[in-house]
C-alpha cells in the first residue's frame, strides 16, 4: 500500500504515522517500516493489531 495523501491535507500538514508492514511492532527493521498518513494507516490490515500479523 502506498500512501495517497502525502504529508498535507486541505493545505494543512499531517503528522505521518509509522506503519509496521508485517504487523509486528517489535520488528523495527527499516524494510518493515513505512510512513503513512493517518487515513491510509487506519486502512491497513494490521492497524492497531486488529487482525494480527500479516501473512
Amino acid at each position: 500500500m502506498k500512501c495517497g495523501t502525502g504529508d498535507t491535507w486541505r493545505g494543512m500538514r499531517l503528522v505521518l504515522e509509522i506503519d509496521h508492514i508485517n504487523g509486528d511492532r517489535l520488528d523495527n527493521r527499516r524494510e518493515n517500516l513505512r510512513y503513512l498518513c493517518p487515513s491510509c494507516h487506519s486502512q491497513t490490515q494490521t492497524f492497531s493489531n486488529r487482525r494480527g500479523l500479516a501473512q
